[in-house]
C-alpha cells in the first residue's frame, strides 16, 4: 500500500511535465534558436527515443527487474527534464528530449507493473484511479504553464526535475512488492520478449499508437505556435 501513493503522485508529476513541451514551445524556441521546422523534428526524435526503448526494453528488463527499471526511468527523466530546462541550442536540448522519451517510456513500462503487484486485489481500482488523478494533474498543467509562461519559462522544467528526482529516490527505498514475479516473468529466451512482433493485431496496435502520438504532438504543440 505505501508504495501506490507516490506512484499516484508521479502520475500528477508526469502530467504536468508531459505539459511542458507544447505549453512553452515559443519560450523553447528562443531559448534554443529553434525554427518551427526543427520543432517538429524534435517530435520526431521522440519516437524515435520510445522505438529505441521498446527494441531495447526486453535487455533493460532481464538485467534490472519492474522496481529498478521504475527507478532508473523516473530519475532518469529527471536528469532528462533538468537538461532541457538549462539547455540553450538545440543541440543539447535534442539530446536531452531523446533522454527523456528513453526514460520515461521504461518508466510508463514498468509503472502498471508495479501498481498491480503492490495491491493485486484492488487493481480494477487502482488503474482507473491512477487515469483519473493524471487527468486532473492535466487540468492542473493549464493553470501552472500559464504561471510559467508569466513568470521564468525554464522553472518548470527544474521543478519537474527535483520532483521526480525525490520521487524516485523514496520509490527506491520502499520494499519490491512480493506479488512481483507473478505479473512479471521474465522470458527465458530474449527472442521470445519480441514474440508479439509476430502478432498482426499487436502490430496493428503498435502502428495506432505511433500514429496517436504523433498527431497528439502535432495537436498541441502546433496551435501554440500559430496563436504565439
Amino acid at each position: 500500500m505505501r508504495l501506490k501513493f507516490p506512484l499516484f503522485v508521479m502520475a500528477v508529476a508526469l502530467a504536468l511535465a508531459s505539459s511542458l513541451f507544447g505549453g512553452l514551445a515559443e519560450e523553447i524556441q528562443v531559448a534554443n534558436t529553434i525554427s518551427v521546422e526543427q520543432l517538429g523534428q524534435l517530435m520526431s526524435i521522440s519516437q524515435v527515443g520510445s522505438l529505441v526503448s521498446f527494441l531495447t526494453l526486453p535487455l533493460i528488463e532481464r538485467a534490472l527487474g519492474p522496481h529498478a527499471m521504475l527507478v532508473v526511468g523516473i530519475i532518469g527523466s529527471g536528469a532528462a527534464l533538468l537538461g532541457m530546462g538549462l539547455s540553450r541550442s538545440i543541440v543539447l536540448f535534442s539530446l536531452f528530449f531523446l533522454l527523456n522519451s528513453v526514460m520515461g517510456y521504461i518508466y510508463i513500462t514498468s509503472n502498471t507493473v508495479m501498481l498491480v503487484a503492490s495491491d493485486p486485489k484492488r487493481v480494477r481500482y487502482s488503474i482507473p484511479l491512477m487515469h483519473l488523478i493524471y487527468s486532473v494533474g492535466a487540468i492542473a498543467s493549464g493553470w501552472y504553464v500559464t504561471y510559467l509562461k508569466n513568470g521564468v519559462w525554464y522553472h518548470g522544467y527544474l521543478q519537474t526535475a527535483a520532483l521526480f528526482v525525490i520521487l524516485g529516490v523514496i520509490l527506491a527505498f520502499q520494499p519490491t512488492p512480493p506479488f512481483i514475479d507473478r505479473f512479471a516473468k521474465r522470458p527465458q529466451r530474449l527472442i521470445d520478449s519480441f514474440s508479439l512482433l509476430k502478432d498482426r493485431q499487436f502490430l496493428a496496435y503498435l502502428l495506432f499508437l505511433i500514429l496517436a502520438n504523433a498527431i497528439e504532438f502535432t495537436n498541441v504543440v502546433y496551435p501554440f505556435i500559430a496563436l504565439t
